[in-house]
């Protein structure tokens, strides 16, 4: 299977939003999309690059990889899938490896940051296997009142292939 990144684009929202529904999503994210995204500015390579994950010829899922402000040298890290037959076939960890690769390149970026659901199982080994390590583990409340606890995970790129 060969797996791909394309610029993500406007027109690919409605796609995005039916792989949230599929995926149920909010049983695994707080955050749907790059947070500086607003609908005029898909694209905005100074602070986030945005990405639809291809396997073959078929678009599976979106990853997005984001700045707090341009100087940072840390980018933030998320990823959808949007079909759960895809995993467990390490098309997320592919596109993790491209997607860093590429900011490496673009961004000008020393680490990459990202928070799991700790029982977010899948997740957490696949993010270890492409070299994350866990540095804490944090929670929050969410806005029904319910406790979230999650791990905040890094890369450190001076060490990654």
């Amino acid at each position: 299977m060969n797996i791909s990144l394309r610029d993500f684009e406007a027109e690919d929202l409605k796609t995005y939003e039916k792989w949230l529904e599929n995926i149920n999503a909010r049983k695994y994210l707080s955050r749907y999309y790059p947070k500086r995204y607003n609908s005029k500015n898909v694209q905005n390579p100074d602070l986030y690059l945005w990405y639809i994950i291809r396997t073959d010829s078929n678009d599976v899922g979106v990853i997005w990889l984001e700045k707090n402000d341009k100087q940072d040298k840390t980018v933030k890290l998320g990823i959808v899938l949007g079909d759960k037959n895809i995993f467990n076939k390490k098309i997320g960890q592919s596109a993790i490896n491209l997607a860093i690769r590429k900011a490496k390149s673009i961004m000008n970026i020393s680490s990459v940051t990202l928070n799991v659901r700790s029982n977010n199982h899948r997740a957490i080994n696949c993010y270890k296997r492409c070299g994350f390590e866990i540095v804490n583990k944090r929670i929050k409340i969410s806005n029904r009142f319910r406790i979230i606890s999650f791990y905040k995970m890094v890369l450190n790129l001076n060490v990654y292939k």
